[in-house]
């Protein structure tokens, strides 16, 4: 976070929700306090020009910059604290509601529908999914089933020569038949510097990879190649030349040491999975009507 941004955090302590991004706890556009319309419905601690600060909305602030414990821990001189910067925050967002344009107006309009929306999702995700626990066995199947993402990978070390740009098919079977002469080099880079002095538009890469990381055309040829003999040939699209030099397998981890990682990735897939099955419930109850056929 910026210094600016720690400057209006500290101001707007327990901030109406007009202010964006002033608290840690909530989601970013907030909406403005309603109090500033609509009469409060309990007495009034404070008034900024007319508009209620109230005992609730106090507490809210004290419990959204302190924590759910605050208004026991915190003495009269905090709470006061937070009480001067929500009268500050009322000032200040009395004051952009002043500057705002009609059009400024409209959008914040919408930012509060889409936060208060975002808000009672969630609620109701809280209050209504129900992921089923993942079991012992669906961590073993898991871990057995991903070896390489806890150690256990297979890494190729290769190097490889490939043409560059296209190439016409005359000039695609010659440069095959010039790999396949000097297939048996040791040295191919400098064998790669010479074929472009013959003018063969190529050029010499190594690499050290895992294996399922690799592009379709090479992780084809790296698989099939033998390690430390011999040389796959392509030629479609670019016309290459590949060795693997040598293969590693890293050690896995053992599963005691990974399953509280893998009990929590399979509970968000569960999470994921219970959401899902919520809102096809919730969908199915619901009339949607679009306006052309064509979003359908």
């Amino acid at each position: 976070m910026s210094g600016s941004m720690k400057a209006i955090q500290a101001l707007c302590m327990g901030m109406s929700l007009l202010l964006v991004g002033c608290g840690d706890k909530e989601p970013a556009a907030e909406p403005v306090a309603t109090a500033e319309s609509k009469p409060a419905a309990e007495p009034a601690l404070v008034t900024v020009n007319g508009a209620a600060i109230t005992e609730t909305q106090l507490d809210y602030a004290m419990t959204r910059t302190l924590g759910e414990s605050a208004g026991l821990l915190v003495g009269p001189e905090v709470r006061d604290k937070v009480l001067q910067s929500l009268v500050q925050s009322r000032a200040i967002a009395q004051q952009a509601q002043q500057e705002l344009s009609a059009e400024e107006a409209a959008f914040l309009e919408e930012q509060v529908r889409a936060y208060r929306e975002e808000l009672l999702v969630k609620r109701y995700l809280q209050n209504h999914a129900d992921p089923q626990p993942v079991s012992n066995q669906q961590v073993t199947e898991y871990y057995n089933s991903n070896p390489e993402l806890f150690g256990g990978e297979v890494i190729r070390t290769f190097e490889y020569i490939t043409s560059v740009g296209p190439l016409a098919d005359l000039d695609r079977e010659q440069l095959k038949a010039a790999y396949q002469k000097a297939s048996a080099s040791q040295d191919w880079k400098q064998l790669s510097a010479t074929l472009v002095k013959e003018g063969f538009p190529v050029k010499h890469k190594q690499a050290e990879m895992n294996i399922k990381l690799l592009p379709p055309n090479i992780k084809e040829m790296v698989t099939n190649a033998k390690v430390a003999e011999g040389v796959e040939i392509h030629t479609r699209p670019d016309v290459i030349m590949l060795r693997v030099l040598k293969e590693q397998v890293t050690t896995t981890k053992p599963l005691q040491t990974v399953s509280a990682e893998i009990r929590k990735t399979l509970a968000h897939k569960q999470m994921k999975e219970a959401v899902k099955s919520l809102a096809s419930q919730v969908m199915s109850q619901a009339q949607v009507d679009y306006a052309t056929t064509d979003q359908q």
